[in-house]
């Protein structure tokens, strides 16, 4: 039972709890965006705005998850969508 209580008042001690002094955010001020600027953050993306980013995109980028870059020859993959 010695190792057994040994361990208990380890984690015991080791979790209980302290009275810290914690940093509060209650005084900070944070910036916020008024109503007209929060809406256009749900509107949907146009599709000019999605051929603007595709066709921003440099070739030669990693591929993503999809194991697709612009740069191999797969832009009828996105020409279909777009």
């Amino acid at each position: 039972m010695l190792i057994r209580d040994a361990v208990i008042a380890h984690f015991a001690a080791h979790f209980q709890a302290h009275d810290a002094v914690r940093p509060s955010m209650d005084s900070l001020l944070f910036q916020q965006l008024d109503y007209g600027d929060s809406v256009n953050l749900i509107q949907p993306f146009s599709v000019d705005e999605v051929k603007a980013a595709v066709w921003d995109c440099e070739s030669y980028k990693s591929p993503g998850s999809d194991g697709i870059n612009f740069g191999s020859g797969d832009y009828e993959i996105y020409h279909r969508f777009l």
